[in-house]
């Protein structure tokens, strides 16, 4: 077994390539670029014939290991990518049997998984994690070279957190606003403001700034934008995950690194937690996270709807702040 991350694949796969890859991580595009990039060294002159998507749960080891077995078509290698499936345990053990002695003109592509831990020892696992802020920095830069565009530290930090880390919206936005300015050279923040659109957590966290300050009219505002397009249930989770992430946050003396580890999430969210609640005290915190614990209590056993939860959220807050 080999770990390595998204960006080390292509150096990787000049040296060879492997007899299975794990994908995993958190960012698709990162997972389809892995893929194209695995296709690349394959050389195809015939993809309908080398290049097999295996999309069932209900997949067999009999119907995999026919296509691993295979030999490829006017080509050096076959590839196969099965993005989900559920083996049972006698399954599991005639994959691993034949990964003892693989097909050296077969590829096998997991599409992150963890049902598919039982071939860890025999993949390459490439990492395909949301990058980090100065990485995603300095992948804007080369996306807009081609366009002769530039963009200031200010305005590509708040590409990246309108596009919540996320490579493929920062890909389609970066493409949308070299588009819009036209012959303007510099990307500014107007023009971000006016393009992207906010993510869900972009818009909790705007909508948690209007509490913090009082602002509620507001906040009912941004709700009502949000109920628009988005899930109330999904709304109501993002909030609960906000607020309890602030908390930790309070409570914690980890570095923001650190404590982005234990709770999954970017040191870039742990930061702007730690500064929205410099002002408020510990106690304001857990007095808000136990409003939403009783919210979603409600919520789940029936006693309300999700919207309904929300307003009552909103209206309830301003008792403790």
């Amino acid at each position: 077994m080999k770990t390595i991350t998204s960006q080390q694949l292509e150096t990787e796969l000049k040296k060879k390539l492997d007899s299975a890859y794990l994908l995993i991580g958190a960012d698709e595009f990162l997972f389809s670029n892995c893929i194209q990039l695995i296709k690349q060294k394959c050389c195809f002159s015939n993809e309908m014939m080398n290049f097999i998507t295996l999309d069932d749960e209900k997949l067999s080891a009999s119907k995999l290991l026919t296509e691993l077995e295979s030999m490829p078509f006017g080509a050096d290698r076959r590839l196969i990518l099965v993005r989900d499936a559920d083996f049972c345990e006698s399954d599991k053990k005639d994959i691993i049997k034949y990964f003892e002695n693989p097909n050296v003109y077969s590829t096998l592509i997991l599409w992150g998984n963890e049902k598919f831990g039982f071939l860890n020892k025999f993949s390459t696992i490439v990492e395909c994690n949301k990058l980090k802020n100065y990485e995603l920095q300095k992948i804007i830069d080369t996306w807009l070279l081609p366009y002769n565009k530039t963009a200031s530290i200010e305005v590509k930090n708040r590409l990246i957190e309108l596009s919540s880390f996320s490579l493929g919206k920062i890909w389609n936005e970066c493409k949308k606003l070299c588009d819009f300015v036209g012959i303007r050279k510099e990307i500014m923040m107007e023009d971000i403001e006016l393009l992207v659109p906010k993510s869900l957590e972009a818009n909790v966290f705007e909508l948690s700034t209007y509490i913090f300050k009082k602002k509620y009219e507001n906040a009912i505002s941004t709700l009502n934008t949000l109920l628009k397009n988005n899930a109330p249930q999904s709304i109501l989770a993002t909030i609960i995950s906000t607020f309890r992430r602030m908390f930790l946050s309070s409570l914690s003396k980890d570095t923001d690194a650190e404590l982005s580890l234990l709770l999954k999430v970017k040191p870039f969210a742990i930061t702007i937690a730690r500064d929205q609640i410099q002002s408020f005290s510990q106690k304001k915190l857990k007095l808000i996270n136990e409003l939403l614990a009783e919210v979603e209590y409600g919520f789940k056993s029936g006693q309300i709807s999700a919207d309904t939860a929300l307003y009552y959220f909103i209206f309830s807050v301003k008792e403790i702040i």
